[in-house]
């Protein structure tokens, strides 16, 4: 079954520059964290040409899209051209349409993100944070269902785990990468499919007399009897895009 869309959109609206500004100005909206960084010399080539033209349309029929989640409002794109507004003499003269998009969660908008860039390159950096995030829910996960499985050692004993060096081979992961950067995977998959490797584990490992006793004695302390195989990250990513491929097949 798709999932049901959770964002709403009203028909944008053409307001003046000085309008926007001034709601700009009113903490109305601002630039989105994940958004490319005003690119200075852009703009004022943008300014340059509005202020050569004096054309109130010249920034076009393509509105600057603003996401609110509660009372919070994102600048996902146009925010060049809102800057260029900033820099003319009279923004006042300029028009141009505001496309309002109203979600339920911050989450949402990386998606939405994604649609708006669809036609233009989205920069590296923002595909790095995204990746960055799901490790940051999945470690999260195990956090909380094997709170002392963890460990800030750099060598830590089977079946402890260093996150950091784990984050450092999932990096490696081409297919992860490319799963995150298609939302079909997220950090609750990564945790799910970690929580089922983990059982599995549990059912292979205890009970054993050709292990070493002191990882199974950890294994049984911390509940996180997956991590008494070195490869783990590695089954819990076959796992996850396993199941992702499953889901994709039954929707």
């Amino acid at each position: 079954m798709a999932e049901m869309h959770a964002l709403r959109y009203a028909i944008p609206v053409a307001y003046t520059g000085a309008e926007l500004l001034a709601r700009q100005h009113r903490g109305e909206f601002g630039l989105w964290p994940h958004n490319r960084a005003v690119n200075m010399g852009r703009v004022d080539q943008i300014a340059r040409s509005m202020e050569e033209t004096q054309d109130p349309w010249y920034l076009g029929p393509v509105p600057v899209y603003v996401a609110y989640v509660e009372n919070r409002g994102y600048i996902l794109d146009g925010q060049h051209r809102l800057a260029a507004l900033a820099k003319v003499d009279d923004p006042g003269l300029f028009r141009l349409f505001l496309g309002r998009i109203y979600a339920r969660q911050a989450d949402e908008l990386h998606r939405e993100f994604e649609r708006i860039n669809c036609g233009s390159p989205v920069p590296e950096s923002y595909w790095n944070r995204k990746f960055s995030d799901v490790l940051d829910q999945f470690f999260a996960g195990l956090r909380r269902e094997y709170p002392t499985a963890e460990s800030r050692s750099a060598r830590p004993r089977r079946p402890r785990y260093n996150p950091a060096a784990v984050a450092l081979v999932l990096n490696e992961k081409g297919s992860l990468r490319e799963a995150v950067r298609a939302n079909r995977l997220s950090g609750e998959n990564l945790t799910a499919a970690a929580l089922r490797e983990n059982s599995i584990a549990q059912a292979l490992y205890e009970g054993r007399e050709d292990f070493p006793q002191q990882c199974l004695l950890n294994a049984s302390v911390t509940g996180f009897f997956l991590g008494l195989d070195r490869v783990w990250p590695e089954r819990v990513v076959q796992a996850a895009l396993s199941a992702g491929i499953e889901d994709e097949g039954n929707g």
